[in-house]
Parts: C-alpha cells; sequence; structure tokens
C-alpha cells in the first residue's frame, strides 16, 4: 500500500483533515468536529504537522509541530482527500517540544466517532508490520494468528513464546500495555503468562526470563478483556517484546492477545 506524506499548518483545500488542540483526553471525547479531525491532547499549540513514516525524516522541526506516523494499516484508517482517494494509516502521534518528540494522545474522527490513534503495535488483528514486524513462536507451546488476536497456549512444560522481528524503540515511551482475556486450569503455583523487553531476542522459552524488564499479566486467574502495564520509562534505545507462558505438568494456559500499545 502506498503511503501519504503531508506537510501543512493543519488543514487545507481538498484535504478531508485538520487538526485540534484540545486541553484533557475528557474535552476530545466530548467534542464532535467533523470527520477527518485529528484530536491532539496538548498544552501546547501546534505551529504545523507532518505525516511520516518516522519522526526523524522531519529535519529542523518548529516547537509545537505535530508529526503523525503512519504505517500499511491502521485502525483509524480514512480517506485524507475531499475528491479523488489517499488512504491514509496512521499509527501514532508526537509533538515537538523543542528539544525532543513527546508522544500524545490521539484520535481520529470518522464516520461521527472517535477513533484511538494509540502507539499501536498490535490491534485486534491489525500488527505494525512496519514498526515492530512479524511475530513468531520461540518455543514448543500452540501460537496462532487469528482474525482478531493472538492466541498462545502452553501445558505440561510446552508453554508458547512469542517476539516479534524488528526491535521497538522505547526511548520515549513510559509504559507498554496490553489488552487480554485468558483462561487456565492448574495443580501447581508454576502457570502464568509474562510479558516482558529485553534488548535481544530471547531465544526458547521467555516466560522463564526476567529480560530488562517484566510483569506477569495472567496467572490462576481467568481475565476478560483485562489491561496490564509494564513501566519502561527507565529504558532508552531498542527492545524486544515477549509473551511467554509457564506451565508445568498438570497445568495449562490459554491467552488472547487483543491489543498492544505504548503511551
Amino acid at each position: 500500500m502506498a503511503k501519504a506524506f503531508l506537510y501543512g499548518n493543519g488543514g487545507g483545500a481538498g484535504l478531508n483533515f485538520k487538526l485540534k488542540a484540545y486541553a484533557t483526553e475528557a474535552a476530545l471525547l466530548a467534542d464532535s468536529p467533523a470527520d477527518g479531525t485529528f484530536g491532539v491532547v496538548t498544552a501546547t499549540e501546534i505551529s504545523g504537522y507532518a505525516f511520516v513514516a518516522a519522526t526523524s525524516e522531519i529535519t529542523s522541526p518548529a516547537t509545537g509541530m505535530v508529526a503523525i506516523t503512519e504505517g500499511t494499516a491502521s485502525p483509524a484508517s480514512y480517506n485524507a482527500l475531499k475528491k479523488n482517494m489517499l488512504n491514509v494509516y496512521p499509527t501514532a502521534c508526537y509533538q515537538y517540544s523543542g528539544s525532543s518528540w513527546l508522544a500524545k494522545t490521539c484520535y481520529v474522527r470518522i464516520a461521527g466517532a472517535w477513533a484511538s490513534l494509540r502507539n499501536w503495535l498490535y490491534n485486534n488483528g491489525v500488527n505494525n508490520d512496519a514498526l515492530i514486524g512479524g511475530w513468531t513462536n520461540q518455543s514448543k507451546g500452540t501460537f496462532t494468528k487469528n482474525a482478531d488476536n493472538m492466541f498462545l497456549y502452553g501445558a505440561n512444560d510446552a508453554g508458547a513464546s512469542i517476539v516479534h522481528g524488528t526491535a521497538l524503540d522505547l526511548t520515549t515511551a513510559s509504559v507498554l500495555k496490553v489488552k487480554f482475556s485468558n483462561t487456565y486450569t492448574y495443580s501447581s503455583s508454576n502457570c502464568y503468562c509474562r510479558m516482558l523487553v529485553n534488548s535481544t531476542q530471547i531465544s526458547g522459552q521467555a516466560a522463564y526470563s526476567t529480560g530488562a524488564a517484566y510483569v506477569n499479566i495472567a496467572d490462576k486467574t481467568a481475565n476478560t478483556d483485562a489491561v496490564a502495564s509494564l513501566n519502561v520509562s527507565a529504558l532508552t534505545g531498542t527492545y524486544y517484546v515477549h509473551f511467554g507462558i509457564a506451565a508445568s505438568t498438570g497445568n495449562t494456559m490459554s491467552v488472547y492477545i487483543k491489543e498492544l500499545w505504548t503511551e
């Protein structure tokens, strides 16, 4: 799919979008602007915008400039032109502080409703391949890519362990979040699913590693559409996100990864 690279000061003739700043997320969600509006939660005036593959493509940005990064798929994709067709696949929103790019909460108005433009890595079947590459299983358990989730299963010392193919820069991120559901059966304490980040890909079962940072997102509790968070604010540079299931003899666990993003 082709990408659109657009620059400007918030709108223009023939363009089906504009940028609007909001003081709070609540104020943004309460508003009902025209379709194509990008709502950015910021206290800094928006001085201009750019649609790019990465913020590094922008040389000498002005303070307040907003960068909307694009991929080849997005849960907030839409047509950016009033006439003809120019599909835009926004994946994240950043604003230049004067010294660095800061991630911003952002939504896009589509068909009369707000669509969240989080820093998506994975969203209900849509993977950000351009940013993190594809996911592979590093262990013995079951890993299935479904239409709207990634399914991991582990039983009797054979737990799935997945990792993506392209390292992710976490320098500007504060937290890594995942939305998931899970079921389980167990006969001992060793039954959980771990989310961790590491500077290199972990070969084999990631569930038994701590990496650079980790959190156990599920254990002997069933969850439906739960959200777990991993603090990555102290990390700089690039890392790989792993999910691993530990399920010793007599234990089973099924985990459905539905959304994954950074803030």
